[in-house]
């Protein structure tokens, strides 16, 4: 976390968000790797703030809910890094 952009501090927690800068940093991966995002699925379904993504959901899909909707994009990344983290092919 920086200056750089806007940041709140998450209720309860010592945590801050960037929710403008997840956002941005959602819609750059996606961009540069959508092609291979399309072909990797959630292997769970999850809830992102007020939204519920489904099992089998794509990589790509799911960046562009958080590149979409900042309030989401935090918990997107979260889900991603996760996902990714993931794989072994």
């Amino acid at each position: 976390m920086n200056s750089s952009f806007a940041y709140s501090k998450v209720v309860n927690s010592p945590l801050f968000v960037q929710p403008t800068l997840a956002s941005s940093i959602a819609s750059q991966i996606n961009n540069v790797n959508k092609p291979a995002l399309s072909k990797i699925v959630t292997s769970e379904a999850v809830r992102v703030r007020n939204q519920d993504i489904a099992k089998g959901t794509t990589l790509s899909s799911l960046l562009e809910t958080g590149a979409r909707d900042p309030s989401t994009s935090q918990d997107v990344l979260e889900v991603f890094m996760k996902e990714i983290g993931n794989q072994n092919e």
